[in-house]
Parts: structure tokens; C-alpha cells; sequence
């Protein structure tokens, strides 16, 4: 038989194959994902992300770690999904610090210069389904319905070392890591900006369940 009548049939029944899983991994919803042995955390930016890969990259052996990992429940059913979530409000207050007051986020360069106030109104003129990831819907940063646990910042130490127990991991203390400074949360917002967050980020804080608070409430 001539060589190109075998290469044909081959072609013809590698087609018939079902496709590689990175091929079907183009249908799949994409996040920002550190995979491990035996665990996927879905990684929201502005919520302890780097005192958490401080860690698990030293005590976890890592599989990824990047941004737009497709996620397929069926191939990681076994494995531990987390991920961490923070108040809206603070997390705005503390990304206005750590990306826009510092001017070290390009994409940001708007805002450089800017008030607090004025980072809101930016906010509120951003699709943030679809915006940076440091501003973005957290409800879009992870699948709630396949994540078995969510840990909050408000109670971080606590949860992360529920999270570390899980994994196997031994850790005396929790450090925090590229913490901006700056105060309570409430006392950078006026009626205006604060409903436009409440506005914005209503999804979030229906699933999550988070309310505007003021210092020592």
C-alpha cells in the first residue's frame, strides 16, 4: 500500500479519536489557578494571595500556577478546591493603595494622582466580569459551586490554617505579605462612592454575604 494511502488512514482514524484534553480545554471556564498535589485554589487578587503561594510554594508541591488555568470539574473532582474572598469595600480601599497610591499597576495609569473618590468613579464606568483582575467580581474569579471551601480575609489566619490542616501542611504562624497601610475601610467612602461599590459589587456580596461596616462594629 503507498505510504500516502496509510497516512491518509491514519488521519482518518486519529479524527474519530476524542479530542486531547487540552483541546477540550478551549470550552472550559478559564481562572486564575495554582494547581497542586491534591489541591486547586482559586486565587482572587487583593485577598492574601501572596502570603498564600508564599507557602504553598515552599511546603506544597505546585503542578501551575497561572492565570487562565481551564478548570474541569470531572478532572479535579477529587482534588481540594479553595479559594479566599474580602468585603468589597476593603478590598477596593486596600487596591487604591497597594496598586494605584504606589502607581506600581499599569493598568491603572489613569487613576495615578487620583483621590479614592475618583478610583470609584473609574470603577464604576469598568465591566468587572471582565476588568483586572485586582478589581474584578470575585463570583468570577471562582466557581462557587465546585469550591468545598471558602475562606475569608476578615477571619485569614484562622481559615488559612484550616486550609494548610487539609493539605497536610505544618505552619506555626500565618506572616502577611504585601499588607498596604491605611485605615479602616469605612472611613474612605462617603454615601456616593458606598453604594456605588454596593452598586457594583452586589453579586459578591449576596454570595458571600457582606455588609458595609464602620470601625470596631
Amino acid at each position: 500500500m503507498p505510504k500516502t494511502s496509510i497516512f491518509f488512514i491514519f488521519l482518518g482514524l486519529f479524527a474519530l479519536l476524542p479530542f486531547s484534553s487540552q483541546a477540550r480545554d478551549h470550552s472550559l471556564p478559564a481562572y486564575n489557578m495554582t494547581v497542586g498535589d491534591g489541591f486547586v485554589w482559586f486565587r482572587c487578587a487583593k485577598v492574601g494571595t501572596r502570603t498564600i503561594y508564599n507557602i504553598l510554594s515552599t511546603q506544597a508541591v505546585l503542578v501551575k500556577n497561572q492565570s487562565r488555568i481551564a478548570f474541569d470539574p470531572i478532572r479535579y473532582k477529587k482534588s481540594f478546591k479553595f479559594a479566599f474572598v474580602r468585603n468589597p469595600w476593603d478590598r477596593m480601599v486596600s487596591c487604591y493603595f497597594n496598586k494605584v497610591v504606589t502607581q506600581c499597576h499599569p493598568n491603572f495609569a489613569l487613576c495615578f494622582g487620583r483621590s479614592f473618590e475618583e478610583f470609584v468613579y473609574y470603577i464604576n464606568s469598568c465591566d468587572l466580569a471582565k476588568s483586572d483582575i485586582h478589581i474584578r467580581l470575585q463570583t468570577e474569579l471562582i466557581p462557587i459551586e465546585h469550591v468545598d471551601f471558602i475562606g475569608r480575609m476578615e477571619s485569614f489566619s484562622e481559615d488559612l490554617g484550616y486550609v494548610l490542616n487539609k493539605l497536610g501542611i505544618r505552619y506555626r504562624t500565618i506572616p502577611r505579605k504585601n499588607r498596604s497601610s491605611h485605615e479602616h475601610y469605612s472611613k474612605y467612602y462617603n454615601n456616593i462612592t458606598r453604594k456605588i461599590i454596593a452598586d457594583k459589587y452586589k453579586a459578591d456580596i449576596k454570595a458571600f454575604d457582606y455588609r458595609f461596616e464602620t470601625e470596631g462594629s
